[in-house]
């Protein structure tokens, strides 16, 4: 998985001091699409890009707020949405780089929850290609 040291201290900040995920914006070569190549979270003034590469990673970087705004990939509603909506309003208590059994960091999961005796969310993402697969696992 390919996360420079600064997007995970920035990862390690949001959890540790709990602040809650605010917005999601999602990201796609057409708008009309269900198949992502980036979602950038939005905790507080904390921007965290999640994105897929082509070689089948995923990519985690903090960015500005200016490069959001800039981003050549459309942004739009996809159904992936739905997987966040619940999300919003939580903090993070858990993040995994996952590795498959080939060897490539393809996915990601993120745990949801305002403490540890609340019912958690927990959002898997996966890269295929350089498009980007979001699920909820049921817990």
């Amino acid at each position: 998985m390919e996360i420079d040291n600064q997007s995970c201290e920035s990862l390690d900040r949001v959890i540790d001091e709990g602040v809650a995920l605010d917005e999601v914006f999602l990201f796609a070569e057409d708008s009309d699409t269900d198949f992502l190549n980036e979602i950038v979270l939005k905790f507080g003034e904390t921007y965290i890009k999640i994105g897929a590469t082509e070689e089948d990673t995923v990519e985690i970087n903090e960015i500005e707020i200016s490069e959001l705004k800039s981003n050549s990939l459309t942004m739009c509603n996809s159904n992936t949405l739905k997987v966040w909506e619940e999300c919003v309003g939580l903090p993070i208590r858990w993040s995994w780089g996952m590795e498959n059994n080939k060897g490539y960091q393809d996915a990601f999961q993120l745990e949801f929850a305002l403490d540890t005796a609340s019912t958690s969310i927990t959002v898997q993402l996966r890269a295929e290609g350089s498009e980007l697969t979001t699920f909820r696992l049921q817990t």
